[in-house]
């Protein structure tokens, strides 16, 4: 089963999204596409290590960084990711 059009946007805290929801996204085959909108960049990179695991993982496939803050340092980063093809 599995191999729908969901698409599944995610705007964690700066900690990160929590393992348990990587491994909700990795079970729930109907999320062909997921967003990933991010405050720090730091725990998107560990968490796209963790999304892009596996068989069930997804892979990047664009990202954009967004200065919603101007004279700050920080940036939105905003990731696509597609389902791994089995």
């Amino acid at each position: 089963q599995g191999g729908g059009r969901a698409v599944a946007i995610v705007d964690p805290p700066r900690s990160g999204i929590h393992h348990k929801v990587v491994s909700a996204l990795h079970a729930n085959r109907e999320i062909d596409r997921l967003v990933y909108v991010s405050c720090n960049v730091e725990t998107l990179v560990d968490n796209a290590v963790r999304l892009c695991s596996g068989e069930k993982g997804f892979v990047p496939v664009g990202c954009l960084a967004l200065d919603l803050f101007p004279g700050t340092v920080h940036v939105e980063a905003v990731v696509v990711f597609e389902r791994k093809k089995e």
